[in-house]
């Protein structure tokens, strides 16, 4: 017997997925949650007694990313599948990165569905190829941003130059900028100068241009 905890902050997903699973026989639902929080809490009433929990990423009070981790330093026997749609992209990788043994498509047909829990029950990560594809795109975007501030770096940016230089790609100005970082508008005019020249460009178009590869990634 399977027994799985699901965790949505909507009824209607957990309850629908709850009649799904239980068509199956060795497949019981022994908790159902609004938030991380009340995973953990279900879980402690009962000792740990599951063996997987399908864990939705964006929940309020507590949510699936930072569950994960909880339950994995915790119970780290249980497997965890991550409930995912195609906006949650920037959790993808903080939650395997906390012991995530997968993603589900909130979409995915029935027989996918059995599929998933029975690789991640054997131990296998569970990544459909449309998650796949967005981890990648986000690793390649993660490593450009990293050698773009490498680039920086080796510029020789301090890293008051490169608080300033981030305020700058998202489009700050100089006011917000001596604002934000508690500095004179003079103070600020000089930094830039030193960043325009840092980057071999003259005016605040092209530096903008310039470090948005670095900081909006």
């Amino acid at each position: 017997m399977i027994r799985i905890i699901l965790a949505d902050d909507q009824r209607l997903m957990t309850d629908g997925l709850k009649t799904i699973l239980e068509t199956r026989a060795d497949i019981q639902i022994t908790g159902l949650a609004a938030n991380g929080r009340q995973v953990l809490d279900i879980l402690e009433r009962s000792a740990g007694r599951a063996d997987l929990v399908l864990l939705d990423v964006r929940m309020p009070e507590m949510d699936g990313v930072q569950a994960v981790r909880v339950i994995k330093e915790t119970w780290p026997r249980l497997r965890v599948l991550m409930l995912t749609t195609f906006n949650d992209e920037n959790y993808l990788l903080d939650a395997l990165a906390g012991g995530a043994d997968g993603y589900l498509l909130k979409d995915m047909e029935t027989a996918e569905l059995f599929a998933a829990i029975d690789q991640a029950m054997a131990g296998q990560l569970v990544l459909p190829g449309q998650v796949a594809a967005k981890l990648r795109s986000s690793i390649a975007r993660q490593k450009e941003r990293q050698q773009n501030l490498d680039k920086l770096h080796q510029a020789g940016f301090s890293p008051r130059e490169m608080e300033i230089a981030a305020l700058l790609a998202e489009g700050y100005t100089n006011s917000q900028i001596a604002a934000a970082l508690y500095l004179s508008d003079g103070t600020v005019r000089n930094y830039i100068s030193a960043i325009y020249e840092k980057l071999d460009v003259t005016d605040r178009t092209q530096a903008t241009l310039r470090l948005k590869s670095t900081f909006t990634t």
